[in-house]
């Protein structure tokens, strides 16, 4: 799946879809819609549909998605954007590249050092090492921002979160570190009400 732009509200949202999915009864349709989603949630349908175009390509117009193949787009989306195996692979490549520029520069300047080389052919050479060096240490650069931004996206979309919403068998206590990583903000107002607001959007009043 080609990576997308995607917002950290959207990211956010996505374990709630997965776990309203995966825990519908086996006897449910095969398909479900935006809006049916939307409703089961207490979402807004416009937002439901919007973010659904951004994981999955599968929606049908009166007939909705396929369940199954939705939340395997779910699923991918997250390994899409979250995954780093190609950028460290690459960071790699160019960590090699860097050392044998390093090396060259070294011996460039040595050699310069020690025998009477023509200046100007010297400072041709030099200088295309250093741009070579220079180029590689910038791709290194946006590499490592990029491979953070992954990180605090596989963070954000909750690889702990995707991993709850899977379990097999629900929770029969209280786990305040799993209310830590779901909770977004808890609202106190002057009238003594409470709103609970979850990573997924969904907002509860106490």
């Amino acid at each position: 799946m080609e990576a997308k732009k995607i917002s950290k509200s959207v990211l956010k949202r996505l374990p709630g879809y997965l776990a309203y999915l995966k825990n519908m009864p086996e006897n449910a349709p095969t398909h479900i819609s935006a809006t049916a989603l939307a409703n089961a949630l207490g979402m807004g349908e416009v937002q439901v549909r919007k973010d659904l175009a951004m994981v999955s390509d599968g929606g049908r117009p009166k007939i909705g998605y396929l369940r199954e193949a939705l939340i395997e787009d779910v699923r991918l989306m997250q390994e899409t954007l979250t995954n780093c195996d190609q950028i460290d692979a690459e960071m790699q490549s160019l960590a090699d590249e860097l050392s044998i520029l390093a090396g060259l520069l070294r011996k460039c300047i040595e050699q310069n050092a020690s025998t009477a080389l023509d200046q100007t052919d010297y400072a041709d050479r030099y200088e295309s090492l250093m741009r070579r060096y220079d180029s590689a240490s910038k791709r290194l650069r946006e590499l490592d921002k990029q491979k953070e931004e992954r990180t605090n996206k596989a963070t954000l979309i909750g690889g702990f979160l995707f991993e709850l919403m899977e379990r097999d068998q629900p929770l029969e206590e209280f786990d305040d570190h799993l209310w830590l990583v779901t909770i977004d903000k808890v609202i106190a107002h002057h009238d003594g009400r409470i709103v609970f607001k979850f990573q997924s959007g969904l907002e509860v009043a106490a």
